[in-house]
């Protein structure tokens, strides 16, 4: 891969996953799934990644849109098992089972 020069050593890349409805304007979009990784702006590789769930307050029960337009599941309406780590990227596999535990 050919060398980036960004003014950055690292960037943090993100990508919420929310709550949300067909309709739009229903109710207010909760953070559901947090994902991020730290990626070398000069190699372009990925240093580090972190994934958690977070269960949403408002609305805790996913809408079958949510789940249907995310991937993420929710295995009971109070489950919540959060994941607090940065892994190496090159043990780290996606996990196939998106659900909120």
């Amino acid at each position: 891969m050919a060398e980036r020069r960004s003014g950055f050593g690292f960037l943090l890349v993100l990508d919420f996953e929310s709550t949300c409805w067909r309709d739009a304007r229903q109710r207010r979009p909760e953070i559901i799934e947090f994902p991020a990784v730290l990626l070398n702006a000069a190699t372009g590789r990925i240093e580090a990644e972190f994934h958690t769930f977070v269960q949403p307050q408002e609305q805790p029960v996913l809408s079958e849109f949510c789940t249907a337009l995310t991937g993420v599941t929710q295995v009971s309406r109070c489950a919540l098992r959060v994941r607090c780590s940065f892994k190496e990227p090159k043990t780290a596999k996606p996990r196939a089972d998106r659900s909120l535990y």
